[in-house]
């Protein structure tokens, strides 16, 4: 991912909102005021990503995008508000975490992931077509109209019983 003004500027950012995130901590009012820097990262996140997207992408690459967009300066938000009260051991571990964290995090992975999870619940989407893979029927592995105590279809029963049969052509 490229980061737009280049990654010292990136960096200059994620400072500036660690440090409002120490003042936010250290405030009388930093639990309103942790609820409200948690809302404004969002919005602002959600408002980046959205004026910043060219072409529309898939939606995971449009998840990726959201999470690489908000959740660095969340992090940093909320490691300030952590370090502002503590000792300096905890300081340096949530410093140190917060680093990990920033550096590790897999956006594409995870906007896959959580396309995956949101798309289960779509009708007519079957839990290897929403997590990357493919199924042989459409649709054939997701319980249509079904609730929680009914017997699920026998497509469904026999992939989750791990025995894999062609289902017959309609």
């Amino acid at each position: 991912m490229t980061v737009p003004g280049g990654v010292g500027a990136a960096a200059v950012v994620l400072l500036v909102v660690f440090v409002i995130g120490v003042a936010t901590g250290s405030s009388k009012r930093r639990w309103g005021l942790l609820l409200v820097g948690v809302i404004a990262i969002a919005v602002v996140g959600f408002a980046v990503t959205a004026t910043t997207s060219g072409a529309v992408g898939t939606r995971a690459e449009d998840i990726a995008r959201l999470y690489s967009t908000a959740l660095p300066p969340l992090v940093a938000f909320l490691a300030g508000w952590l370090c502002a009260r503590g000792s300096w051991f905890t300081r340096v571990v949530v410093v140190a975490a917060a680093a990990l964290l920033l550096a590790a995090f897999p956006y594409p992975a995870a906007g896959r992931a959580t396309v995956g999870i949101v798309s289960l619940g779509t009708p007519g989407s079957s839990p290897s077509e929403s997590l990357g893979g493919s199924s042989r029927a459409s649709g054939s592995a997701s319980v249509r109209g079904g609730t929680l105590g009914q017997r699920a279809p026998a497509p469904l029963g026999r992939l989750v019983r791990g025995v894999h049969h062609a289902d017959p052509a309609p």
